[in-house]
């Protein structure tokens, strides 16, 4: 499976990103310290502003992922986020098909240029 999770904060101002930051930095730390990310595949994680309505958020993607999941639901990765003490509260959910390599590059081609990541981690990407 080549899928994209994004949570996303809509709030005007710096509460969206404030929120995208803190759940971006659970996420990153939590690998830094050993909590392995929940599949065995390439995958990316990042950081990005949308400059149209200037909302952020936060881009999952899992490349080449086991196909026994149900995609809309996505368990194991909202488990993954819990274990992190990534908060997803006061955020919209979208899972959708992986278009490109990177976060990036699947919401350019999505949506255009407005998306631009800040920070990305992962492996295999």
């Amino acid at each position: 499976m080549n899928k994209l999770c994004l949570r996303s904060w809509y709030y005007q101002g710096t509460g969206g990103e404030d929120d995208a930051r803190r759940f971006y930095g659970k996420l990153r730390d939590a690998v830094q310290s050993g909590n392995r990310f929940p599949y065995d595949c390439a995958y990316q994680v990042a950081l990005l502003h949308c400059s149209v309505d200037e909302h952020w958020c936060v881009g999952v993607q899992v490349l080449n992922g086991p196909e026994e999941e149900d995609p809309p639901q996505y368990v194991t990765l909202e488990k993954w986020f819990d274990e992190c003490e990534a908060d997803t509260s006061g955020s919209d959910r979208d899972v959708s098909q992986a278009l490109q390599a990177s976060v990036q590059g699947t919401l350019q081609q999505r949506y255009g240029p407005q998306y631009q990541s800040v920070e990305t981690f992962g492996q295999g990407v």
